[in-house]
């Protein structure tokens, strides 16, 4: 699923450059400019798509990395959410 999304940002990326090489040769004005907009609608529809996607699988992964980094250890804070979703299930 990156690498897809990596393709597309790399994309973007080429599509930015282009319209940066045709700004400097003046391609672009007030009365056009109508690919600009394209490509910035496209760089920011791919953004949003990838929001939706990325944090589902990655969530645990990286609250428990951020644990280990400030805690020392992954799994005692899994415990403590799982404890805690068990105990508000129950109330």
């Amino acid at each position: 699923m990156t690498g897809l999304h990596g393709l597309h940002v790399l994309a973007g990326m080429g599509a930015i450059f282009w319209l940066l090489v045709r700004s400097i040769k003046g391609h672009f004005g007030p009365d056009y400019f109508t690919p600009v907009d394209f490509v910035g609608l496209y760089w920011h529809l791919v953004d949003l798509i990838w929001i939706f996607p990325l944090p589902a699988p990655l969530s645990g992964e990286l609250m428990a990395l951020a644990c280990r980094i400030t805690h020392g250890s992954a799994t005692s804070f899994r415990f403590r959410v799982l404890f805690w979703r068990a105990g508000r299930r129950s109330s």
